[in-house]
């Protein structure tokens, strides 16, 4: 009510894997990609089954095979390890990085159980989202406020189509077509933060 943010965005980067460019005709990974996998993910501390497993899924579905697979998400950019993944992004061809989006909550031990949270779509709500015009591994609002009010904060996601060659480089005609992205809609709320905080706190001074 004040004008003090409860949920904002920040910007964030993913790696990325696009299963078709990692995979042959019948959707399985060829043996290059899955030693590319295998390499990247196990240097991320992740397991290379699970998302060669993951990537194949998705590449025997014609409406996902295009469709990004986050393998880790919100990196920061200032990191080490967002330089030295920038640096050797083009020893894996077929997985990128990407900027993204997160939502963050900066009193969130105060407000968690009125706003919600935002998380990556799950499997049962897969197809339901996608005629909305979510792409499968979109995060949306889970419950409360986030929830609720979805539609008017989620925004348009931009895209670019970027000619590129066999190794995954652009070529000279580059960028084909660009259509930018299109912010959310600010959610005014009639909570106090402070008057939030008091009653949290005095409740927390009663049960000790």
């Amino acid at each position: 009510r004040n004008g003090v943010p409860l949920a904002a965005n920040r910007d964030a980067w993913d790696v990325v894997a696009t299963p078709a460019d990692l995979t042959d005709a019948d959707g399985e990974l060829t043996n290059e990609s899955r030693a590319l996998v295998t390499k990247l993910v196990r240097g991320l501390g992740g397991d290379p089954a699970l998302y060669q497993r993951a990537i194949e899924a998705r590449a025997k579905k014609n409406r996902l095979k295009f469709k990004p697979l986050s393998l880790l998400s919100d990196i920061d950019e200032n990191s080490e390890l967002f330089s030295a993944l920038n640096e050797r992004m083009n020893e894996f061809p077929g997985i990128r990085l990407v900027r993204t989006s997160k939502r963050v909550y900066p009193d969130q031990e105060y407000m968690t159980h009125v706003l919600g949270t935002v998380g990556k779509i799950q499997e049962e709500q897969v197809d339901e989202m996608e005629k909305r015009g979510y792409r499968p591994d979109a995060f949306v609002g889970q419950f409360g406020l986030e929830r609720r009010y979805e539609e008017y904060l989620r925004g348009n996601d931009g895209s670019r189509k970027v000619e590129v060659d066999a190794t995954g480089e652009a070529t000279a005609r580059g960028i084909i077509s660009e259509k930018p992205a299109k912010p959310g809609l600010t959610l005014r709320t009639t909570l106090d933060l402070e008057v939030q905080k008091e009653l949290a706190n005095s409740l927390r001074w009663k049960v000790l």
